[in-house]
């Protein structure tokens, strides 16, 4: 189990709720060792909250080639996908409406 010895420690700001605990356990040691390859299609939309714990854009920004948009929310991922998931919802049901088909 050499890969454990890579694994991010999980940042002091992560808030994690009870319900997260258990996907944590797998979540932090796959971003170890997953290494995504390069995507040139087009820019990738992220969208995340402005309190998350863990920076994943350095990655996201090297497979990316055709760049990014980053769309930020006020709170934590929590609140992200629990409060503002209709709003995170219409947004990619936009986004999604404009690809080629």
């Amino acid at each position: 189990m050499d890969w454990l010895r890579r694994v991010p420690p999980r940042p002091p700001a992560f808030e994690l709720t009870p319900d997260l605990l258990p996907v944590s356990e797998y979540l932090f040691p796959s971003y170890a060792v997953y290494r995504p390859a390069r995507y040139d299609g087009s820019p990738i939309v992220y969208i995340r909250s402005r309190q998350d714990g863990f920076d994943f854009m350095s990655l996201w920004r090297r497979v990316a080639r055709a760049g990014m948009e980053i769309l930020e929310f006020d709170g934590n991922h929590t609140g992200l996908v629990r409060d503002d998931a209709e709003v995170v919802a219409a947004i990619i049901d936009a986004r999604l409406a404009q690809c080629p088909r």
